[in-house]
């Protein structure tokens, strides 16, 4: 692996009978899959991610059928995922991403009784996805995002290990399931698609492992719910781009893990919650362009981990803390140009 190989891997590798692990990732590697590769039938793990390999992927890959982990990601594969990788009754490690796969999601895969990571974002794959998704047991890892996904989102709550689902950049609509995820989920990403509706407050509430939930580019309305309290160890929160309703709930003073908080372009009205200075670890704090008014509350000066903090097309008054101004931020942009400003501040890198 990574040892700057480049033209052909030779058919002749088929020779080697007895061989279980083949790792020639990382390097220069054209052409379609040998077909000495797949007479590999001790191969357990196959490592041909980040080539130039080009062609399908082809059905003669059920033959290899001690396979454990397939990475076939970061190539040039086009057409559809082969329904015969569902005959691949070992495989746990999935990856075919960043290729150019095309037709709809293989329903085959899902008869793969030990497939824990799934990996097929950033291709062209389309459709809806199968209802049978939820019978994928053991899963813990499902990523689907940039891809041409169409319909509902699925109803994933009975996956009880699932600890990653990613389905942003796709063009699902409706509402937000309740049981979309288990409580067993880290990573909840559905940003850049076309969800409307309100953000459902049990199916939130109920996810209290999560550490990154994007909801961002979507077309979700009402209040931002107030069982997010519920998630301990949320360090990303993304809810910019919709058009969220109501205040920005106290609540969100109360995640003390939060790193990132983007709540702008949203419809948002009252102050900033008092509280936010108890999230000691923020480092990107964005509200701009919302209704937000009244004056920046006294304890975010605390906030000594700011890097971003972007506040401008508000109503906010008053003036940014000196504090604030000691930090050398990399961005702060408020609504301070103009003989009379909204809001003074003597350090912002940019003035609306």
């Amino acid at each position: 692996s990574e040892n700057g190989l480049v033209g052909t891997l030779p058919d002749e590798v088929g020779a080697l009978q007895y061989l279980e692990q083949l790792r020639v990732f990382g390097n220069g590697l054209g052409g379609p899959v040998p077909r000495g590769v797949l007479r590999l039938k001790n191969l357990h793990t196959l490592y041909m991610d980040g080539n130039q390999l080009t062609g399908r992927i082809p059905n003669d890959i059920s033959n290899l059928t001690s396979l454990e982990h397939l990475h076939l990601d970061n190539n040039k594969f086009s057409g559809p995922i082969p329904n015969d990788i569902g005959d691949l009754d070992r495989l746990t490690d999935l990856r075919l991403s960043n290729n150019a796969l095309t037709g709809e999601f293989p329903i085959e895969i899902i008869n793969v009784p030990r497939l824990e990571t799934l990996l097929l974002d950033s291709n062209f794959i389309e459709g809806e996805l199968p209802r049978e998704l939820v019978d994928m047991a053991n899963l813990r890892v499902l990523r689907l995002h940039e891809n041409e996904f169409i319909g509902k989102l699925p109803s994933l709550g009975s996956m009880e290990g699932l600890e990653e689902l990613h389905l942003d950049g796709n063009a699902f609509s409706g509402s937000m399931p309740d049981d979309l995820a288990p409580s067993s989920l880290r990573e909840l990403i559905l940003s850049k698609n076309y969800l409307s509706g309100k953000i459902s407050e049990s199916g939130v509430g109920g996810l209290r492992a999560l550490q990154d939930l994007r909801l961002s580019d979507n077309s979700f309305t009402g209040r931002i719910p107030g069982t997010i309290r519920n998630l301990a160890d949320l360090r990303r929160l993304e809810l910019d781009g919709n058009s969220l309703t109501g205040p920005v709930p106290e609540a969100v003073a109360e995640l003390v893990a939060l790193e990132t908080l983007t709540l702008n372009d949203n419809a948002l009205t009252g102050n900033l919650p008092e509280g936010l200075g108890q999230l000691a670890l923020l480092q990107r704090l964005h509200v701009e362009n919302n209704k937000l008014t009244g004056e920046l509350p006294a304890d975010i000066v605390l906030l000594r981990e700011l890097v971003e903090f972007t506040m401008e097309g508000n109503g906010l008054t008053g003036s940014v803390p000196q504090p604030i101004c000691n930090l050398n931020m990399e961005v702060l942009r408020a609504d301070c140009n103009g003989d009379v400003p909204k809001i003074r501040c003597d350090c912002c890198n940019n003035c609306d």
